[in-house]
């Protein structure tokens, strides 16, 4: 519920854009520690998924 109300919160205080974005680096970070630390397999495809969400995010990090 808290991070329902913090998400909330977030839109309501800038942009949903800047907050979608956070939210893509929080999953990028997850899938990076699985697979660094916990030592999870994944798939190719799955690498391929996280290297187009960080051009997403670069994208719109420099675009504005």
């Amino acid at each position: 519920m808290c991070g329902s109300t913090g998400w909330a919160v977030a839109v309501t205080l800038t942009s949903a854009t800047k907050v979608r974005t956070l939210g893509q680096v929080e999953l990028v970070m997850a899938f990076a520690i699985s697979a660094l630390w916990l030592h999870e397999r994944h798939k190719p495809k799955e690498y391929a998924a996280s290297a187009l969400v960080l051009i997403g995010v670069v994208g719109v990090v420099a675009l504005g």
